[in-house]
């Protein structure tokens, strides 16, 4: 019995290949975007955590306030759990490439032993052409795609200081051969980082032998940890393997920071008492002899030693008494003072503080944040459909089911059939779309993050459980569909499986009630509203599937017009100005005013604040969120040239007064408050007071909060001074920029500069690296619902398959009965797909929700023409799937399918 269901099993996949394969595609298409598109922020870990063990990424940097000597690195060394150690030298310098002048970070490498097993080497250079340094004048750079051509192998790069120090103060020589092209996992991101040296932002970074530095002590030492490389270096166990090394570290710091300024004292010391000494001497000669002269003159030719000595020290003491030692004491005194004036700290920091491991740490997990509804959407239409599929099947082998059961199958026998055939498709599909979707998807996604990242190739990470999961799913729903409708027509006597199903009671549907409509309406539109309404079930899993594909696309399109449309909102509409300028003295004010290169300016407070909806700061509570920038204005007129706040798709704008605060959107929804509501905020000295909200405006990187002077001075009584300057230039190029910026940053006045157009080129390459993603969306979503429109279409011809051969009986030409059906499905289609719209947009504004991150609002704003692309592509593959089916319909055999009941 088993034999022949089985063998009538693979004829039934035979002869109805088509929806076999139908099903078989689904699957794939569902389950392979949804291991691909799951398993892609998994594979960017793995990737990146192999890169980082394989390179030897540090564990620990440590930086120090007073920088480290060879002792320190010795009890670096000798602090348990420490692997390696890398004692180097960091500066930030100038050069000139074609005509523009350019910050260059230096770094040292070690000059010895770049073996992979020498657990010293940390930080390794992967090496993309040439060589790595060999002698002292050599340098390999940090290869970009921003730099790519303008500095090669070959080039002698020039450096000089970026202040008034010479060059020879850092480095032993200020000229380097450039011989090799690198990569390193310290910089795995295109931004190296900003600095205070140039313009204020590194565009290049080179490297060099550690001995060329001309420093006394190392700036930083990165550290290793033992055990570390084991760990996922995303996971918990790992930061708790290194954190507790951390605080080893951090220990071994204070007493190495008390044991210097102990050596240091004593050095001042013993360098005071030697001044001292030699003081003492000199007044004791000077004593001695005015002594021994007196004694001579009065004792001529007789030895006076005996009689002169003993008076010799109560002298000196007497003279050294009298003395005054004020100007050898203020001398040391003073270079105690400067010596050990500051408290110095040791600064132990993990992985999570390098930029580079946070950013791109945050690309993965967008990616996860994608994957939490994406994929699980997409299944879900996938498995929707083929659960109507089946069941239709199993509605079209009614008098098979009775015939067998005629003839004493049993219940689970026959079943079997239908769960086998639907197994097989499910299985198989699952199967062969793991396998494409575990290399494809990822392998797609990561290369479209490394257009901002450099990075090896793709390791894939291992994905039973992810693949067991996909499948197992996929296969369940199906086989449980499948179960469900066999049992329902198992329930029933072989006689009345053996005969058709009685035709669905007619009745009038909505329209016929509506008179005006119905009497309008053709023969054929008639004909197509009753069997549009009267079959509901199919109607409904038709319009389902339809709206499922065009709510995918629809996505795809609305998060990269929301990602896209927030360099416009945030960098020209909103935020106005070119650049920050901090300063430490209004003398600067001067210098901006005469500025013929400054087209307009305007002087702020800007500081930071941990801000709540609590008075006292407690580390527990979740609406808490710290490090706030906070703008005081003087003039509310003036700052609308700068910065424009408004509430988001309005437009409405605000205007700061004396009565409350502005707060950005995110920072609004984070604290969970609304305009009227009081938070609580701290002033740069760090006073905490109570401030009202009045309005919540529209920003989309950071979070700000921006007040009067006046109600600064309300709230917390403290006077108005400002210390940044907003300004705008005459042109906006990055010449310029980089001309504004290092004339600024020279000035002894100046803190710092920060250029808008660096968050502008972050986002820039972030949102062409997220474009890529979401064209692989797209696409897939566009597969699905391809294959989605052509199962439902097939389904739809084949469960009326008589109907069509009755009319064509009645004298309907072939163009006619295309028409007959066509009419239905194209406006299905177009219904399904305008729900689609509506379903399309609701997952859209989950997702962006989603995928927010701390200091990123990408907001919602979807573009008209996506709209139009979604339903219109929908369209296209409603269409061409009528097309490939009016061959099938040309050719229905009149008389077998009208006999087919019998």
């Amino acid at each position: 019995m088993g034999k022949t269901v089985i063998k009538d099993t693979f004829r039934e996949i035979k002869g109805s290949f088509g929806r076999f394969f139908a099903i078989f595609a689904i699957v794939a298409i569902g389950v392979s975007f949804f291991a691909g598109i799951t398993a892609s922020s998994s594979d960017m870990r793995y990737s990146s955590d192999s890169y980082y063990d394989e390179y030897n990424l540090f564990d620990l940097r440590l930086l120090s306030d007073a920088g480290f000597t060879d002792d320190d690195i010795k009890a670096i060394r000798e602090t348990d759990g420490v692997k390696g150690v890398f004692a180097a030298h960091e500066a930030d310098v100038l050069t000139t490439i074609g005509n523009a002048q350019v910050t260059v970070r230096v770094m040292g490498v070690p000059e010895k032993n770049r073996a992979d097993d020498n657990e010293d080497y940390i930080n390794r250079l992967r090496l993309k052409e040439g060589r790595l340094p060999e002698s002292d004048g050599e340098c390999v750079v940090r290869y970009s795609d921003f730099y790519d051509g303008k500095v090669d192998i070959g080039d002698t790069i020039t450096l000089r200081s970026g202040d008034e120090k010479d060059i020879s103060d850092t480095l032993k020589f200020n000229e380097y051969k450039v011989v090799g092209l690198v990569y390193t996992p310290y910089y795995a991101s295109y931004d190296i980082g900003q600095s205070s040296t140039g313009s204020g932002k590194v565009n290049i970074c080179i490297m060099v032998n550690d001995d060329c530095f001309a420093g006394d002590y190392y700036t930083e030492t990165f550290v290793t940890v033992d055990g570390a490389k084991q760990l996922n270096t995303y996971k918990d166990k790992y930061f708790s393997c290194v954190d507790d090394v951390k605080v080893r570290l951090g220990n071994t710091g204070t007493k190495q920071i008390e044991a210097r300024r102990s050596d240091i004292k004593n050095n001042i010391e013993n360098e005071r008492q030697a001044a001292l000494n030699k003081v003492y001497d000199s007044v004791r000669e000077s004593v001695r002899e005015q002594i021994y002269s007196q004694y001579r003159a009065y004792y001529p030719g007789i030895d006076i030693t005996s009689m002169a000595e003993p008076l010799v020290e109560p002298a000196v003491n007497q003279a050294i008494a009298n003395l005054d030692l004020s100007e050898i004491n203020d001398k040391f005194d003073k270079a105690e003072n400067e010596a050990l004036g500051s408290e110095w700290k040791w600064y132990v920091l993990d992985r999570n503080s390098h930029y580079s491991f946070r950013d791109y740490k945050s690309s993965a997990d967008r990616m996860d944040a994608i994957a939490v509804v994406f994929p699980a959407f997409f299944i879900l239409v996938a498995a929707l459909v083929c659960l109507t599929t089946m069941t239709r099947m199993v509605d079209e082998q009614r008098g098979l089911i009775g015939t067998y059961k005629a003839i004493g199958y049993g219940k689970a026998a026959i079943a079997m059939k239908f769960v086998l055939y639907s197994l097989m498709a499910s299985l198989s599909g699952g199967i062969i779309g793991c396998i494409f979707g575990l290399k494809v998807f990822p392998l797609i996604i990561y290369n479209s993050w490394n257009i901002i990242y450099y990075m090896p190739k793709i390791k894939y990470a291992n994905h039973i459980i992810l693949s067991i999961i996909a499948i197992a799913s996929m296969a369940a729903v199906i086989v449980a569909a499948t179960l469900a409708a066999c049992m329902s027509e198992l329930s029933e006597v072989p006689s009345t499986l053996m005969r058709p199903k009685s035709p669905k009671k007619g009745k009038k549907i909505l329209l016929e009630h509506i008179g005006i409509i119905w009497k309008h309406l053709s023969f054929s539109g008639k004909v197509t509203a009753r069997n549009i309404f009267r079959y509901k079930k199919r109607f409904f899993m038709t319009v389902v599937g339809i709206a499922g594909g065009c709510a995918l696309m629809l996505a795809g399109f609305a998060i990269k017009d929301s990602v896209s449309a927030l360099i416009q909102k945030q960098f020209v509409q909103i935020i106005k100005y070119d650049a920050t300028i901090s300063y430490s003295d209004e003398s600067v004010l001067d210098t901006v005013k005469a500025d013929d290169r400054i087209d307009d300016y305007d002087t702020i407070h800007t500081y930071l604040s941990d801000v709540g909806n609590a008075e006292v700061i407690d580390d527990e509570d979740k609406q808490q969120k710290e490090d706030i920038t906070i703008d005081v204005v003087e003039n509310a007129d003036e700052f609308e040239k700068f910065i424009l706040l408004r509430k988001r798709n309005t437009n409405v704008t605000y205007k700061l007064d004396n009565d409350g605060i502005c707060i950005t959107e995110q920072l609004a929804g984070t604290l969970g408050v609304r305009a009227g509501d009081t938070i609580y905020l701290s002033s740069d000295s760090g006073v905490r007071k109570p401030a009202v909200v009045s309005h919540v405006v529209e920003m989309y990187t950071n979070s700000y909060i921006f007040m009067t002077a006046g109600y600064y001075e309300k709230v917390f009584g403290e006077e108005y001074l400002p210390n940044a300057i907003l300004v705008t230039l005459t042109q906006k190029n990055d010449d310029l920029q980089n001309e504004v910026g290092s004339d600024y940053l020279s000035m002894n006045n100046v803190k710092g500069i920060t250029f808008c157009s660096s968050n502008i080129e972050k986002f820039n390459n972030m949102i062409s690296s997220i474009n890529l993603v979401t064209y692989v969306l797209i696409l897939s979503a566009a597969a699905l619902t391809f294959v989605v429109l052509y199962n439902l279409i097939n389904v739809n011809v084949s469960e009326r398959i008589r109907e069509i051969a009755t009319i064509k009986v009645l004298g309907f030409f072939d163009k006619e009965v295309a028409a007959y059906v066509y009419r239905e499905n194209v406006v299905i289609s177009i219904i399904g797909s305008l729900a689609g719209l509506i379903l399309g947009r609701g997952l859209h504004l989950y997702i962006m929700k989603t995928i927010e991150m701390d200091n990123v609002m990408f907001g919602d704003a979807v573009r008209p023409v996506s709209y139009v692309y979604s339903f219109v592509l929908t369209m296209i593959f409603a269409l061409f799937v009528n097309l490939v089916m009016y061959n099938r319909l040309r050719k229905v055999p009149m008389v077998e399918s009208l006999k087919s009941v019998e």
